[in-house]
């Protein structure tokens, strides 16, 4: 248990897990960079590019906003605009 409510670090991670997270956050950053710089100056807004690039900032601080499905879910979205 926690030593506090709401407390998430861990002391128990080891290096394989750290390697293996960081190498998940570059990819999830990649993915969501390669959406946001491929859409048409024309259809840039407010939701599809600040929003987005907002979450993944959350994302990195570990904050939740909206589960990673959801941001998988809104890029897909993205791609089809």
């Amino acid at each position: 248990m926690a030593a506090c409510p709401g407390n998430r670090m861990h002391w128990d991670i080891t290096t394989d897990y750290i390697a293996s997270e960081t190498d998940q956050l570059i990819s999830e950053s990649k993915a969501v960079y390669d959406v946001v710089g491929g859409l048409d100056s024309s259809a840039v807004t407010y939701d599809n590019v600040i929003k987005v690039l907002l979450h993944l900032i959350f994302v990195v601080l570990n904050i939740e906003v909206m589960s990673n499905d959801g941001l998988s879910t809104h890029l897909e979205h993205l791609k089809g605009e």
